[in-house]
C-alpha cells in the first residue's frame, strides 16, 4: 500500500474524460429602431457645441463667446476621453471586446458619481434637436462603371479568371484585362508580289514628280531680276566700304593707357570720371552696335 494517503471524496480522472468548455450562448439583440452611428466629424461637432450651448441657457446664460464655447469644447472632449479610457480599461481587464453596462457603472464609480447623480439631468427638457438630432443621410454610392464591352471585345472587357499562387485569396479579382495588358499591334504586310510591284512603282512616281517641283523652284530662283542682281551688289560694295573705313581707324591711347575715340575732347587725369559722366549725358560715350543697320533680317531686336 501507498505511503501517500489518498483523498476518497476526490473523484478519480479516468483516460476516457474528456474536458468540457463553457461558451455564451446568448447573444444581446440590438432594438430595432436603432439608427447608425453618425460619421460625419462636422456633424458631432455642431451637436456637441449644441448641447454646451443649451446647458449654458439652462443655468441663465443669454450669449456666450467663441473663445470661451471652444474653451468649454475642449473641457468636455478632454472630460470624455478620461472617461471611455476608464471604460476601456474596464472592458479589457474583464477580457472583453464590447463594453457593458457595468463598464459605464465603473467609470462613473472612478469619478465619483452615482446613478442617483444623474436623475437632474434626465428630468431636463431638451429640444428635439438636441435629444434626438436627425442624422444626415449618406453620401449617394459611386455609379457603377461604364460598360466598356462593346468598345474593347470580350476579350479585353470580361475579368480575368485565371487564378495566381502568388496573390493571396483574400485579394480582390484583377480588373478587366485592358487596364493592365497591352494589345499587341501587328502591321499589314503585303503579301503578292504583283501588288507589291505596283507600290513600288507608284512611289517611284510620286519621287519623280517630287524632284521636278524642286527642280523648278531652284530655276525659278536662279532667273533672278536685273534690278535686284544691282541692289545685292551695291550693298555688298557698301559693306566692303565700311569694313575698310574700320580697318584704317587705328585706337589711340592716351598716358594712363586709356582708349581715346575720335571726336572725343581730352581731360584731365583728376577730372576723368566727372568727364565720362558729362560725355555719357551729352549722348556720347562707347556705341558697341554701331553697324546695327547692316546686320542681318529676321533675328530678332538686340537690346545693349
Amino acid at each position: 500500500m501507498s505511503s501517500i494517503q489518498q483523498n476518497p471524496l476526490k473523484r478519480p480522472r479516468t483516460a476516457g474524460t474528456v474536458k468540457r468548455t463553457h461558451h455564451l450562448t446568448h447573444i444581446q439583440q440590438l432594438p430595432a429602431a436603432t439608427e447608425p452611428a453618425a460619421q460625419d466629424e462636422a456633424f458631432i461637432q455642431a451637436q456637441l457645441l449644441r448641447s454646451i450651448c443649451t446647458a449654458l441657457t439652462i443655468v441663465g446664460y443669454d450669449s456666450v463667446k467663441p473663445s470661451a464655447l471652444e474653451m468649454f469644447r475642449a473641457e468636455v472632449e478632454e472630460y470624455m476621453m478620461n472617461f471611455l479610457t476608464t471604460v476601456k480599461d474596464s472592458m479589457s481587464a474583464s477580457r472583453r471586446t464590447t463594453a457593458t453596462p457595468q463598464d459605464f457603472v465603473f467609470a462613473l464609480a472612478e469619478a465619483g458619481l452615482d446613478s442617483h447623480h444623474l436623475d437632474p439631468h434626465l428630468k431636463l427638457r431638451l429640444p428635439d434637436d438636441i435629444a434626438n438630432p436627425a442624422i444626415p443621410p449618406p453620401p449617394p454610392s459611386e455609379p457603377p462603371p461604364p460598360n466598356l464591352a462593346p468598345m474593347l471585345g470580350q476579350d479585353l472587357a470580361t475579368p480575368a479568371t485565371q487564378q495566381y499562387g502568388y496573390i493571396p485569396s483574400h485579394f480582390p479579382p484583377l480588373p478587366s484585362q485592358h487596364a493592365w495588358q497591352s494589345t499587341a499591334l501587328f502591321t499589314q504586310r503585303e503579301q503578292d508580289p504583283r501588288r507589291i510591284r505596283e507600290r513600288a512603282t507608284d512611289e517611284g512616281v510620286q519621287a519623280e514628280h517630287a524632284l521636278r517641283k524642286l527642280t523648278a523652284a531652284n530655276k525659278a530662283r536662279l532667273r533672278q531680276a536685273p534690278v535686284d542682281k544691282a541692289k545685292d551688289q551695291l550693298w555688298q560694295d557698301t559693306i566692303s566700304d565700311l569694313l575698310d573705313d574700320e580697318d584704317d581707324l587705328a585706337p589711340t591711347q592716351d598716358a594712363d593707357g586709356d582708349i581715346k575715340l575720335d571726336g572725343c575732347m581730352e581731360h584731365g587725369s583728376g577730372n576723368r570720371a566727372v568727364s565720362t559722366a558729362n560725355l555719357i549725358r551729352e549722348g556720347g560715350g562707347l556705341m558697341v552696335n554701331h553697324d546695327r543697320n547692316h546686320w542681318r533680317r529676321g533675328r530678332g531686336t538686340v537690346h545693349i
